[in-house]
């Protein structure tokens, strides 16, 4: 199927198992389409955090920044160098694809 158009999708699913399914769709939501706001990572990043309980000072540490330049990588994800972010996502599970 080399057009998928929205038919051809509810054709491929209609042939998969219930369990093949529902890895499709958890697969599917793990992903966080694009265009996406940067204002949006922070509350996603402390959220993660929380979850997993881990500090500020204890991911600073896991990811091999300091404790100053954490914060102002959760302050502005944005403007933060893509090494250092990318680092804390992995670490968080958050997966992302990058293009230039």
């Amino acid at each position: 199927m080399s057009n998928m158009t929205p038919r051809n999708v509810e054709i491929l699913l209609s042939q998969l198992s219930e369990n093949e399914k529902q890895l499709f769709i958890e697969r599917l939501s793990a992903f966080q389409r694009f265009p996406f706001e940067p204002s949006k990572l922070t509350p996603l990043i402390i959220q993660k955090m929380k979850q997993q309980n881990i500090t500020y000072e204890e991911m600073a540490l896991q990811i091999g920044i300091s404790l100053s330049t954490f914060k102002r990588m959760i302050a502005d994800p944005a403007g933060s160098k893509t090494l250092n972010l990318n680092a804390l996502l992995k670490e968080l599970g958050i997966k992302v694809w990058l293009e230039n």
